[in-house]
């Protein structure tokens, strides 16, 4: 809990005070501050280190307020640093007066003032000093809203986790640690061994519609526009370097879809793709509020994507069903719009509502009502919950939505209570191991918990999010459940038929699509 001291005398004046207090937890178990202390080592806390730590493991506190006296603090305190010492620092301003503020100029100009008193700091290292610069949580001054931007941008417990992260000292090689693992500069390993899942009949419940374009179609539909995609595609790859700009990314990748033509030709052409890996069946997640912003209309929108499933469908005879999704970020009243369209639209391919978008924005609860809409209309239920917000994001999620499934879900595994209930519950993860690991929820597959979770009884399924965003497929992802995670043919086939069972369709299609399994 934080209590920020303002002064002044009427609300267009008021301004924030220095003593500001930070009332936390106790650590729950020892941190490297208390470590340090039980090695007789000193340790320097700067600004709020202290409040954060809830002044254990700290020696020696020192306040100051506002950036450059926190930087003229931490100077005192290396330069009476003895050996084995650590001065930590935390530079609030960025947070406080620029990132929560969106300013992005004053962030900037904060930067600049920063890398000005670097050459101090360095003139002031002893030999063997080292300088680490990192960040506790994102706060991206050019993000929607005003909550923090990212997850995990800082610090991270967990081995090979990506964390901005710089390293100096005097007569230091150069060093990275854990560069983000992005679009720009990462590819998905091919596996060298044969693709050994081939053989296997595929469903998928979770793929964003937009995010499944394929590049060389982006690029198609930009010549017919006449819009440069040079900073959205390089290489014939889409270009992003985290959360926020993968956003951006997407917003202009949909922004080349314009016409009822062009959203048949998307659903067409990403389900005949799917159908070509074995795939009976697929739900597609799509966004009525986009047709409205490019002014094509939200029924066009639907109509569009319909005329593609059903070509799709007559070629290739994949059965596919659409779910409508509000955007998290636009806020409570945008969705129970959206919801109020979904229950209305009675389309016989829209059978599902979703919520999607920054599940860091808005409580869980501030939605009840739309989904109470949907829930009403007889339309199935689905969130977006437990990705880039903890268990507890699920656990708000059972509680105040009551869905059948839970979009991603993983980080559930985060308190075994829940994954028990989860298990107990039935209810339905699709998971996208794939794009978990791209956006950095995990740093890799062995970390990825889908396993622990389909051994705790949780029913799990394999989905692809935003495919060739994330250089993957929902091929690929059979084949990372198979040669990454150690899953057999049957274990596989178990979780096919797990989201059949979960699909929102009716009956006498669910027992066609059962029936197909072992065709």
């Amino acid at each position: 809990m934080i209590a920020r001291p303002f002064v002044g005398s009427d609300p267009g004046s008021f301004t924030r005070t220095g003593n500001r207090r930070d009332y936390s937890v106790l650590p729950p178990e020892p941190t490297v501050l208390d470590r340090l202390q039980e090695a007789g080592r000193t340790v320097h806390a700067i600004g709020k280190i202290g409040d954060i730590f809830a002044h254990q493991g700290v020696t020696r506190l020192t306040k100051a307020n506002g950036n450059m006296a926190l930087f003229d603090a931490s100077l005192e305190a290396i330069e009476e640093a003895e050996d084995g010492a650590l001065v930590f620092t935390n530079f609030v301003d960025f947070d406080m007066l620029y990132g929560h503020r969106r300013d992005v100029s004053g962030y900037a100009a904060a930067l600049e003032a920063f890398d000005a008193r670097l050459p101090d700091l360095d003139r002031r290292l002893k030999p063997g000093d080292m300088v680490i610069l990192t960040a506790d949580h994102g706060c991206d001054p050019t993000w929607r809203g005003t909550a923090h931007a990212r997850a995990r941008a800082g610090p991270d417990v967990r081995p090979d986790a990506s964390q901005p992260l710089l390293r100096h000292r005097r007569q230091l090689r150069p060093y990275r640690r854990n560069r983000r693992k992005t679009s720009r500069h990462w590819r998905r390993p091919t596996w060298e061994k044969p693709h050994l899942t081939a053989h296997l009949k595929k469903a998928e419940l979770h793929c964003h519609i937009e995010g499944a374009t394929p590049p060389e179609l982006a690029l198609r539909q930009a010549r017919k526009y006449g819009v440069d995609t040079s900073a959205i595609i390089r290489d014939r790859a889409y270009v992003w370097e985290d959360f926020t700009s993968f956003v951006r990314c997407y917003d202009a990748v949909a922004s080349l879809f314009r016409t009822e033509g062009d959203y048949a030709l998307l659903a067409e052409t990403y389900l005949t793709e799917l159908a070509k890996a074995g795939t009976i069946y697929s739900e597609i997640i799509v966004s009525p509020d986009h047709g409205v912003t490019i002014g094509l209309g939200a029924d066009a929108y639907i109509e569009g994507l319909a005329a593609g499933m059903e070509a799709a469908r007559v070629k290739t005879g994949i059965e596919s069903r659409m779910l409508i999704t509000g955007i998290r970020h636009l806020g409570p009243d945008s969705v129970i719009r959206t919801a109020e369209y979904a229950a209305m639209r009675r389309h016989p391919l829209v059978t599902g509502f979703n919520l999607a978008g920054e599940e860091r924005m808005h409580s869980v609860a501030e939605f009840s009502r739309a989904f109470d809409i949907v829930r009403d209309a007889g339309l199935g239920l689905t969130i977006h919950a437990g990705e880039l917000s903890g268990a507890f994001s699920v656990r708000d999620a059972l509680d105040h939505v009551r869905p059948a499934r839970i979009s991603h879900g993983v980080r559930a595994i985060e308190d075994g209570d829940l994954v028990k209930r989860l298990a107990d519950e039935g209810v339905v993860l699709e998971v996208c191991p794939g794009s978990n690991v791209a956006l950095q929820v995990f740093p890799d597959f062995a970390s990825h918990p889908l396993r622990r979770l389909y051994e705790a009884g949780v029913r799990v399924t394999l989905n692809s999010d935003d495919p060739p965003f994330f250089h993957t497929s929902l091929a690929q992802e059979y084949e990372i459940a198979f040669h990454a995670m150690g899953f057999s043919d049957s274990e596989i086939d178990r979780m096919t038929k797990t989201a059949i069972e979960a699909a929102f369709v009716d009956e006498p299609t669910r027992e066609k699509l059962l029936a197909a399994l072992h065709v």
